[in-house]
């Protein structure tokens, strides 16, 4: 395969270390939602030329992080990966989280997701499934936009009081409901901080409802939340409150299985 073929794009920057890992630690990061991706694919996402992409993806193969399919020639996650992903599973005990929300879901019969904020999103780090046809699934590594999230919500409303200033444009708009004005969300989560949950009436997506709690450390302060996914057709007041309790109690297992001072 050539690697100089391709669009090329804007001359790159100068070189630097923490440049190139950067690059790398991003080609990584367009996998958790594609199995697989061409170079060009991803010279694209990096806004780089082919030529570029092509060196970053040879050392992560040459590392064992990307896998290189013979025939089609796109990449995909190596050996390497899965080895890190068992040891930060179990370095954060994600294995004692998953069989905590496997019981959640199982019992309540709704999709159940344990997130942290990481920057303006909400990665989600493990979940269980509903059993029920009509549900709602999120992926682990899937991302929510903070302020479209009540996991994202509850945990913003416990976090130290600096981790949300308010922005200074209007928020993203996902739909008719979505919270775009940033003193909006403030007042809200004033009321979440007064009843210890937060919910999400259709933000995200039409038809979709949560209701989330934060997994709170020893002084207060939320390090993670988990939420209930839940179609709007089975989020009735009696159903809204009982998930909200047990939203709750499912945050307080989760925070003695979980090292809080590292999510």
């Amino acid at each position: 395969m050539n690697a100089s073929n391709g669009p090329e794009t804007e001359p790159e920057p100068a070189r630097t270390g923490s440049q190139s890992i950067e690059r790398a630690l991003s080609v990584l990061g367009f996998f958790v939602e594609e199995r697989s991706l061409s170079v060009t694919e991803i010279s694209r996402r990096l806004g780089l030329s082919v030529s570029t992409a092509h060196r970053i993806t040879r050392a992560l193969v040459r590392a064992g992080y990307l896998d290189q399919d013979t025939v089609s020639e796109r990449y995909r996650l190596g050996r390497m990966v899965a080895v890190l992903g068992r040891a930060a599973t179990d370095s954060l005990n994600l294995a004692d989280a998953q069989a905590v929300l496997d019981t959640a879901a199982a019992e309540c019969g709704e999709s159940v997701s344990l997130g942290v904020i990481d920057d303006r999103d909400v990665l989600i780090l493990a979940t269980a499934e509903s059993s029920q046809p009509l549900r709602f699934d999120r992926a682990t590594g899937s991302r929510t936009p903070v302020h479209a999230s009540a996991i994202g919500k509850a945990i913003l409303a416990f976090a130290p009081r600096d981790r949300w200033r308010g922005p200074s444009t209007t928020l993203p708009a996902f739909t008719e409901r979505t919270i775009v004005a940033g003193v909006d969300l403030e007042g809200q989560l004033e009321q979440i901080r007064s009843d210890g949950v937060a919910l999400n009436l259709e933000e995200r997506y039409v038809g979709v409802c949560a209701v989330a709690a934060p997994v709170l450390d020893a002084a207060g302060v939320a390090r993670a939340g988990v939420g209930f996914q839940v179609p709007l057709a089975r989020f009735g007041a009696d159903r809204q409150r009982e998930l909200s309790e047990r939203a709750v109690t499912l945050a307080a297992e989760l925070a003695e299985a979980l090292p809080l001072d590292r999510l």
